[in-house]
């Protein structure tokens, strides 16, 4: 197989779930931090295919939730204001629907942000959404506005250790860093 071949398929072995891809991705990348051309060639590989094949939204409504009623239904786009997150904190799983949900649209830059916030009423409520998203995950939200702001800040932080950014993985989860060498 050639190596575009095998970057296809370990891409999408990994993006359903298949930890053996996800350990392989994650041993070319520590080989490519080395040094080792090999996996530095592969690594650009994989990196090319899965960004020239982004994943797909559906076109039919996708239910996040145990329960339609308190599930997130997803259309084709992300959510484009703010108030459109806020019904996803009545549960577990629909907060991790609009995560995920998020984390996979265009990207959360702190203007993307800023558009959001700017689509709720009220300028206190504004700040702790704007809040939110900048102390996810490191401070316990207080009001559903900073809720919901953590959410977005939540698929964020997943946005940039998909891209890369240095240390961010351990800024979403340092535990997960700790356990695969990250710095």
């Amino acid at each position: 197989m050639n190596l575009a071949k095998v970057s296809a398929e370990i891409g999408e072995r990994a993006r359903l779930g298949d930890q053996n891809a996800m350990a392989t991705i994650a041993a070319v990348r520590a080989s490519a931090k080395k040094g080792s051309k090999k996996a530095i060639a592969a690594l650009k590989a994989i990196i090319a295919y899965l960004k020239a094949h982004p994943i797909k939204m559906v076109s039919k409504p996708v239910v996040f939730g145990v329960d339609e009623g308190i599930g997130l239904t997803a259309l084709q786009t992300v959510p484009t204001s703010a108030t459109q997150i806020l019904p996803t904190l009545r549960s577990f799983d629909a907060i991790l629907g609009a995560i995920v949900l998020l984390a996979n649209g265009p990207l959360l830059t702190t203007p993307a942000i800023n558009g959001l916030a700017s689509t709720i009423e009220g300028e206190e409520q504004q700040s702790m959404f704007r809040l939110g998203a900048a102390t996810a995950g490191k401070v316990q939200p207080v009001d559903p506005f900073s809720k919901a702001g953590c959410i977005v800040g939540q698929a964020r932080k997943i946005q940039a250790v998909r891209m890369g950014v240095p240390g961010s993985l351990g800024r979403f989860s340092p535990g997960a860093a700790w356990e695969l060498g990250d710095e």
